[in-house]
């Protein structure tokens, strides 16, 4: 609540075709934020939310070392595989068959868990 009785609060645009999607997203957003979970933009690739994660979370709360070594994670290996994929998106089975390909290419089960880890 704000000063003198008053709320406020922001803006949220969902899009959809058919009335019944409208209150279907409805439903999940309100819950969503039940939860005190933060809205995802629909349109905000898990590239977009790595590059600005790793710059606005990771570096000012990490040591400078593990800031370099989160970021190379991050402009290596996390957005050239999952860069693409709208963050609402993303599924377990993204991440799952990500992993599976990196221990293919020969990348170490450690660095592996790093790659996880970091996402």
């Amino acid at each position: 609540m704000a000063a003198r009785g008053r709320w406020a609060g922001g803006r949220t645009y969902l899009y959809t075709r058919t009335r019944a999607e409208a209150a279907a997203k409805l439903t999940t957003a309100l819950k969503t934020v039940a939860d005190y979970l933060p809205l995802v933009p629909e349109r905000q690739t898990v590239g977009d939310f790595l590059s600005s994660w790793v710059e606005t979370t990771a570096r000012p709360t990490v040591r400078p070392s593990t800031f370099v070594s989160y970021a190379g994670i991050v402009s290596y290996h996390l957005i050239p595989e999952l860069g693409r994929i709208r963050l609402s998106r993303l599924s377990p089975q993204d991440v799952q068959e990500m992993l599976n390909r990196k221990l293919a290419e020969g990348l170490s089960p450690r660095r592996v868990d790093d790659l996880r880890g970091v996402l």
